[in-house]
Formats: C-alpha cells, sequence, structure tokens
C-alpha cells in the first residue's frame, strides 16, 4: 500500500515581481516641516507653549528640544521640528529632521 504525502509547493517571486510590487507604494502625502516659518522662537526660553508654537507655524508633525548638552539619536524624520538649545535653555536655532 502506497503512502501518499503532501508537499507543499512554495513559488519563489522573480526580482521583476518584487520591484514592480515596490514601485506602487507611496506614501500619501510627504511629511512637511519648514523651519523658516518657526524663526520667530528663536530667543526664547523653551516651554510646552514655545514648543507647540514653532510646531504649528512649521506645519511639523512633531516636536522636541534638544539641549546643547544632550546626547541626541541619529534618527531622521522630515515632519520633526527640532529646536536646539544653549546653555540658558533658550532656543538658538531650529531645523527639521
Amino acid at each position: 500500500m502506497a503512502v501518499r504525502r503532501r508537499t507543499r509547493r512554495l513559488r519563489f517571486r522573480s526580482s521583476a515581481e518584487i520591484r514592480a510590487t515596490r514601485c506602487h507604494r507611496t506614501p500619501p502625502f510627504p511629511p512637511r516641516c519648514d523651519p523658516s516659518a518657526a524663526q520667530g522662537v528663536i530667543g526664547l526660553p523653551v516651554d510646552a507653549g514655545v514648543i507647540e508654537k514653532a510646531r504649528a507655524a512649521a506645519g511639523a508633525d512633531m516636536a522636541r528640544a534638544v539641549r546643547a548638552d544632550q546626547v541626541g539619536v541619529q534618527d531622521f524624520r522630515a515632519g520633526r521640528l527640532n529646536l536646539y538649545l544653549d546653555a540658558q535653555r533658550r532656543v538658538a536655532r531650529v531645523g527639521c529632521g
């Protein structure tokens, strides 16, 4: 009596198929951030209100304050506003990323 084994066939996709599926995956709206619009907060002492005011002015998705002595991570987010602080915790410059 012969035993019938079930085998599962694996289908490997070609590199052309993989590239074709990647081409159609674009984000609907790229994140935006305009640091020149947030220049008005330079020189102000940082608090939650200043951070939110700068974020809204720049049109950013999120914002963070980076102290001069703080070790920061190097992750890039196009929709994030960075407020760089001086030693007196005042906004020294703004940038996106």
